[in-house]
């Protein structure tokens, strides 16, 4: 049998039963708070659609207890993993949920960090988190490349999207749809991250349809992973190669001038070339596989093999 006991706590809930080690109890709403530090949001278009379905099907039987630690600052239960459910319980106007309760001894400081850590490490049966829902947390958990990632965006007020939706080529004005994208430069060439902002900005971009898509944050920031130490050089150039060009256009000129080869490879090859022509300087790209921080080969339609080390910050 389940080993099984009965508690009674100190904390806003006064009696909770423990499981084979597991706390849980019946929580109120009211004390539940799914909206804290490390959370998504619940006001995004997503995760209304998801907290509307929740609704449309709930099923006692089916709902998996949520997992909150307790919050000692205000007496609430802060929600780790359910914030959906949470949401979609007081919509229904639900009393209470029931909860597996987290404890951890350490300062409230301490218990943010730890609450984090788990939000962001949530096993496979839950939610899968994209990079940008874990953003919040791990810039509480002091993750190196989100923090990265988070100064480069305020120093030119762009907008890091902090939800599970997907980029869109309409975004609007400063966001960032290329969020992942970034956040790997942010991981292995920080320097490239941060004059390919410059540049983005410096064109006006960021006003532009695709201007900070996936699609811009890659061609530009490669070209500075390619070229490290001439970072200044590289920037005055691409700003007056690109200057007058929006980044559709310089997106179609490239699938044009390298047809055949894919998107990825066709903008970077398209940019490479300008830039180096307009620097008179020598070009390290001829269309091999790129992954940054290795080195990679890639057999050319020629026969012929190129083997590169991409810039590792």
């Amino acid at each position: 049998m389940a080993n099984i006991s009965i508690n009674s706590t100190n904390d806003a809930v006064n009696t909770t039963v423990t499981i084979n080690g597991k706390e849980f109890a019946a929580i109120p709403i009211t004390l539940l708070n799914p909206e804290n530090k490390w959370q998504r949001s619940l006001k995004t278009a997503k995760a209304k659609r998801k907290i509307a379905m929740l609704i449309k099907n709930w099923d006692n039987n089916q709902c998996r207890p949520v997992t909150v630690i307790y919050n000692e600052k205000n007496g609430n239960y802060d929600v780790i993993d359910g914030g959906h459910r949470v949401e979609a319980a007081r919509e229904m106007g639900k009393e209470s949920l029931v909860a597996e309760i987290i404890r951890f001894n350490g300062t409230e400081e301490e218990k943010e960090i730890y609450a984090a850590e788990l939000f962001t490490d949530q096993g496979v049966a839950t939610d899968r988190l994209t990079p940008a829902e874990k953003h919040k947390a791990n810039l509480l958990r002091g993750i190196p490349e989100n923090m990265t990632l988070e100064l480069a965006a305020n120093k030119h007020g762009f907008i890091l999207k902090n939800d599970g939706s997907r980029g869109s080529g309409n975004a609007k004005k400063n966001f960032v749809c290329g969020f992942t994208k970034s956040l790997k430069f942010a991981k292995y060439c920080p320097n490239a991250l941060n004059y390919t902002f410059d540049v983005i900005d410096a064109m006006h971009w960021n006003e532009e349809r695709s201007g900070l898509s996936a699609w811009a944050i890659d061609m530009i920031g490669k070209v500075f992973a390619y070229h490290p130490g001439r970072e200044d050089d590289i920037a005055r150039a691409m700003v007056s190669v690109l200057e007058n060009m929006k980044p559709i256009q310089a997106f179609a000129e490239a699938a044009v001038e390298y047809k055949g080869r894919s998107r990825e490879s066709a903008n970077l090859m398209w940019l490479e070339e300008k830039v180096c022509n307009y620097l008179n300087i020598e070009r390290k790209y001829h269309g091999q596989k790129i992954i940054l921080g290795t080195i990679v080969a890639n057999v050319e339609k020629d026969g012929s093999v190129n083997v590169k080390e991409i810039n590792k910050a």
